[in-house]
């Protein structure tokens, strides 16, 4: 069951060696690598050509923001799995393997994610899972904390966060929105993720937190 990682991203090239030699490392590696590209102005395009010949480039004339691009990223993948990876974060080496394996432990789970640290200072969490809120505030669990280990147990959560997540394709096929869109296309970005999280929680796919799968994330660097 092979894995496919999309990444959409915009200009930013100098970040691209970070998110993508992680990925050429894992003990599980990923089946494809696609990067979709909305339009980038800055030498994006000549560096993937020459330095990562390895990764598939669905190019856009233009930014059509997170939601688009990942549609078109999944629309082109091949595998059983689809990863999700932000241009602004580096995954750990066993990040795919641990992610994987979770959704295998929980047939019942559609969205496995990661504990997400912070790029700049490791010790702090980024998100270990999200949350929503009876006032319709969603959140990511644990942001700004010190990690001292109080997300270190596997559970289920609300939803993913779209920085480092991975799906079974077979649920992102069931939960199309009215559109037959994947990822409403409406949230240009932000937010797209919350919106899945609850068609698939809806359909009866559930979210597993996965501590062990660790990725770094520049926040909003790409934002």
């Amino acid at each position: 069951m092979g894995v496919s990682v999309v990444i959409p991203h915009w200009n930013r090239a100098d970040l691209l060696p970070f998110c993508l030699d992680p990925l050429q490392k894992q003990l599980q590696p990923p089946q494809e690598v696609i990067l979709v590209d909305n339009g980038s102005t800055d030498n994006s395009r000549d560096l993937l050509s020459r330095d990562y010949p390895w990764v598939k480039v669905i190019p856009l004339g233009r930014n059509h923001g997170f939601a688009y691009a990942v549609n078109r990223g999944i629309e082109g993948a091949q595998g059983d799995f689809v990863a999700l990876v932000n241009n602004d974060v580096e995954v750990d080496t066993r990040w795919l393997a641990e992610l994987v394996a979770g959704l295998e432990r929980h047939p019942e789970a559609g969205m496995a994610t990661p504990k997400l640290l912070l790029w700049g200072d490791q010790g702090v969490i980024n998100a270990a899972g999200d949350f929503y809120t009876k006032s319709g505030l969603p959140g990511n669990r644990g942001v700004w904390q010190k990690d001292n280990g109080q997300f270190d147990r596997e559970e289920f959560v609300f939803g993913p966060g779209g920085a480092a997540s991975l799906f079974r394709r077979s649920m992102l096929e069931a939960v199309v929105d009215a559109d037959g869109k994947i990822f409403d296309e409406g949230f240009f970005s932000y937010c797209e993720d919350v919106d899945l999280a609850w068609r698939g929680q809806l359909s009866g796919y559930r979210c597993v937190y996965i501590p062990t799968a660790v990725a770094y994330h520049r926040q909003s660097a790409t934002g």
